[in-house]
């Protein structure tokens, strides 16, 4: 028995290492596909922001089994083309407040009917990203805008893999059995805390000049956003039954499965700038948010 055992869990081991170096080689073709946009900028990007959008709402709507996919991503995307030129003239905010009188519209026109109630989530997890990763990239709100999208791309990274590697070798006890079965108590905290333990040294030696303890409550929260997002992405997927949202990137499964962590780090990094600007916090000098409001 012991040594069926012992076979069983090699061969879980093998499989994990083949998974990890098929997401490997996907990782290194994608990165530089991710990284040139976000480097360029301006239409570039936000064309770029809305391809991405668009396929997170796509795999939204084939994990809730949306009826009217078609339409549905048809009127999306048109939405976010809209959003593109509204964006050249007005606050992002106003943007907000529209997809907010249309999500409002369609939870009252659908009366939280079967597979509909699933559709005003699907459109909060595809657009908000969009809207922020957007506005904090445009160097109009913020004049350090391509180093804070790094930012908060590289604790949504750092907080996934950390999660993923602490898991795989310290995780024992099971925090989320219901919603992310793989997911280890262990394995969070290395996702919780290894974003500020790598980046905040950095942030140190290349002699920026910012308040390294507010940096460090910030980069806390924002890890804490990206552990929520791959939180929120696993109990939509439990809720359904599906593994990963599509199979679209090998090794990693699909766009969400890879960018949960980044929605939710995103979500909180602007919230917390609102939080600065409400109580006047200014230990951040990196970050401007004068044209925020």
């Amino acid at each position: 028995m012991a040594l069926v055992f012992s076979l069983n869990k090699n061969a879980i081991m093998i499989k994990d290492v083949k998974n990890l170096k098929q997401r490997l080689i996907t990782s290194s073709v994608m990165l530089p596909l991710f990284i040139f946009p976000i480097y360029w900028g301006g239409l570039i990007y936000q064309f770029f922001l809305i391809f991405l959008s668009t396929l997170i709402f796509f795999e939204l709507l084939l994990i809730t089994k949306h009826k009217h996919g078609k339409i549905s991503i048809i009127l999306y995307v048109f939405f976010l083309l809209i959003s593109v030129g509204l964006l050249n003239y007005f606050s992002y905010i106003v943007c907000l407040c529209i997809y907010s009188f249309i999500t409002f519209a369609i939870i009252i026109i659908n009366k939280l009917k079967s597979y509909k109630n699933w559709l005003p989530l699907s459109l909060l997890i595809s657009y908000i990203p969009f809207i922020i990763l957007n506005e904090v990239r445009s160097e109009a709100n913020f004049p350090d805008g391509l180093l804070l999208t790094l930012f908060i791309i590289a604790i949504a990274i750092i907080s996934d893999v950390s999660g993923y590697f602490g898991g795989q070798i310290c995780g024992k006890k099971k925090i989320f059995p219901y919603i992310s079965p793989n997911k280890t108590l262990e394995g969070t905290f290395f996702a919780l805390i290894m974003p500020s333990v790598i980046i905040i040294p950095i942030i140190i030696a290349a002699d920026i000049k910012l308040n390294i303890y507010l940096l460090f409550v910030m980069i806390i929260f924002m890890s804490a956003g990206a552990i929520l997002g791959d939180l929120l992405a696993s109990f939509i997927k439990r809720n359904f039954d599906v593994k990963n949202s599509s199979n679209l990137l090998p090794g990693h499964g699909g766009v969400i499965d890879r960018l949960d962590s980044v929605i939710g780090s995103s979500l909180v990094f602007i919230i917390m700038i609102f939080i600065f600007k409400i109580i006047n916090l200014s230990g951040i000098e990196l970050i401007s948010v004068e044209n925020l409001i």
